[in-house]
């Protein structure tokens, strides 16, 4: 759910199939997401709705029909804490150094690498144009284009 949607961990984890007051919901139906409870106050961390991605989408609706009341939920109920099981698979993938929140990074640095603009991308995630621009602008495949060209021409 964090890769593929870019969405923080905490709102991942209060993700249920309907509205809540907990936190955000997913509208299998409309391909959204509303990362935040309609009680919850908007903040800086800003968490708008999302369309889902296609193979994410097609996930919720399965784990929906199978029966399941959260995206991320453990024995029928939410999970509360993940410290230790994040741990223990990051130990057995070799890659002890990785947080959940690399996993918005990892979201963002491939959006951006498949040709996303600032625009979809902050808008998508919840940030902002510039910081958007500022610390993922250098993987988009177009970065420097116009001055490669520019430089590139006959004078």
């Amino acid at each position: 759910m964090a890769l593929y949607s870019g969405t923080c961990k905490d709102a991942v984890l209060r993700l249920a199939y309907m509205p809540n007051t907990r936190g955000g919901w997913i509208d299998t139906e409309h391909g959204l997401m509303f990362r935040r409870a309609e009680s919850e106050r908007v903040t800086n961390k800003r968490q708008p709705p999302a369309r889902l991605p296609d193979r994410l989408l097609a996930h919720l609706r399965r784990w929906e029909r199978m029966g399941l009341r959260f995206p991320v939920e453990y024995q029928g109920a939410l999970c509360g804490d993940i410290k230790t099981g994040w741990a223990t698979i990051t130990v057995d993938a070799g890659m002890s150094d990785v947080t959940p929140h690399t996993l918005r990074h990892t979201a963002i640095t491939w959006t951006m690498q498949r040709g996303a603009t600032a625009w979809d991308a902050a808008g998508f995630f919840g940030a902002s144009v510039q910081m958007i621009e500022r610390v993922y602008g250098h993987h988009h495949p177009d970065h420097q284009q116009s001055a490669r060209e520019a430089i590139g021409r006959r004078g």
